[in-house]
């Protein structure tokens, strides 16, 4: 019986590759083309020093612009960016909602554990309605294994995690390994290395809920 479930949210609950693409057009409209908003997008999401730090947030990304490469008007850009987020229904992908409501009503404790800047990530959530279905709320910016020993506590055969990310879920799984993990499938990803993952995978957020009704809960 499993009777909490850790769910990730950047492409797992939440569509956050559909959001660049829609972050990465706001620029378009300022004159920044894709070249030097990727490149820019990268340094703003990786700290200065450059170790994998998660820092992005529309305004460093717009100092990274304007201190490298354009101008542009910040004020300006940061209105349409900070207006992106208000549209939650684009975002957050359609079965989200039904997928924690389900796994709430069979008493599972719900985790998220999610990774990005603190404040970023926050806005994210609040803006998607869906922090009222959590128990509780991790946002870390550097790794989720820094965090998952004071989760899971003693009690690691009791949890199921669900997220997007291979190599990630498969580290956390070789260090927990009494730990059920679930991914769940991107489209930029090769089903290929799905599959390859030894992991249990599956297309949407109701796949992933009839595969916990009917095998783990």
């Amino acid at each position: 019986m499993f009777t909490r479930a850790i769910i990730d949210f950047d492409d797992t609950l939440f569509n956050a590759k559909l959001l660049k693409d829609d972050i990465a057009a706001v620029f378009g409209e300022f004159g920044v083309g894709p070249q030097i908003f990727w490149e820019s997008y990268k340094e703003a999401r990786n700290s200065r020093d450059g170790k994998m730090l998660y820092t992005f947030t529309f305004e460093r990304q717009l100092q990274v612009l304007t201190k490298d490469y354009i101008f542009i008007d910040i004020d300006q850009a940061k209105q349409r960016l900070n207006g992106l987020l208000t549209n939650q229904e684009r975002y957050v992908f359609p079965d989200a909602a039904e997928f924690l409501a389900t796994l709430k009503s069979r008493g599972t404790e719900l985790i998220l554990l999610s990774l990005g800047e603190e404040n970023f990530q926050f806005k994210k959530l609040e803006n998607s309605r869906l922090a009222k279905f959590f128990n509780q709320v991790f946002l870390v910016s550097d790794s989720k294994l820094n965090i998952l020993s004071q989760i899971l506590g003693q009690e690691s055969s009791q949890n199921v995690l669900v997220n997007d990310k291979i190599k990630e879920t498969q580290e956390i799984a070789s260090r927990y390994p009494e730990l059920r993990a679930v991914l769940k499938t991107r489209s930029d990803v090769p089903l290929s290395e799905y599959a390859n993952s030894g992991l249990p995978h599956f297309n949407t957020l109701t796949d992933i809920k009839d595969y916990l009704e009917h095998q783990i809960i």
